[in-house]
């Protein structure tokens, strides 16, 4: 149990190293990039500012 939420985390971690310089480098158009929903759809990131 303890292990799947070291992955979780370590999945969020990275995810933050990969984003943080994109962010810095466009921090206005961050939020204007879609994200793939589970059901196909495009989402766009500022939904969950």
């Amino acid at each position: 149990m303890k292990k799947t939420i070291l992955q979780r985390y370590l999945i969020i971690i990275l995810m933050a190293i990969v984003f943080a310089p994109l962010g810095m480098a466009q921090e206005k158009n961050l939020y204007s990039f879609t994200v793939k929903a589970i059901d196909g759809s495009d989402l766009a990131l500022s939904v969950f500012q």
